[in-house]
Parts: structure tokens; C-alpha cells; sequence
């Protein structure tokens, strides 16, 4: 975590950027494109749009996303 201190202004800024960067290397995402968040309220999700063969889910056997979930988790909630 960064700390700023503007002292003209008299402000005191935190910052995660260190840390989430850390996060994206640490799980092979830095080349991710950003997207706007969160999703529309009217999208519905469904069974029908996840992965179906084996060759679309091939890719996804080897990301860990319980851990991923988790660390940008403990960043928004805990720190």
C-alpha cells in the first residue's frame, strides 16, 4: 500500500496500486484488458453460456480462480 501526502492541499491519499499490480503478475493477468464494472443489472447468466466441451474448458482447467477471487477480494474488502 502506497501512502501520498499532499501538503498544500492537506490531504492524505492511500493507494493499492503496488499491491494489485503484484496480484496481476503473481497470476500471469497483466496483459488483461480493462472492462467497466459492474455488469448491468438486466444480464442474466445461465448454464447455457459456460464452457459445454471439453476443448472450450480445456484452457480453464489451469486457472486457480478461488485463490485470484480471493486476493482481489481481501484487497477491496480487507485493505
Amino acid at each position: 500500500m502506497r501512502i501520498e501526502r499532499g501538503r498544500t492541499k492537506k490531504i492524505l491519499q492511500l493507494s493499492q496500486f503496488d499491491y494489485i499490480r503484484k496480484l496481476l503478475r503473481k497470476f500471469n493477468m497483466v496483459k488483461l484488458k480493462p472492462t467497466l464494472t459492474p455488469l448491468s443489472t438486466l444480464i442474466q447468466l445461465s448454464d447455457r453460456e459456460s464452457s459445454s466441451t471439453e476443448v472450450e474448458k480445456e484452457p480453464l482447467k489451469h486457472v486457480a480462480y478461488m485463490p485470484v477471487v480471493g486476493s482481489f477480494m481481501y484487497a477491496m474488502v480487507a485493505t
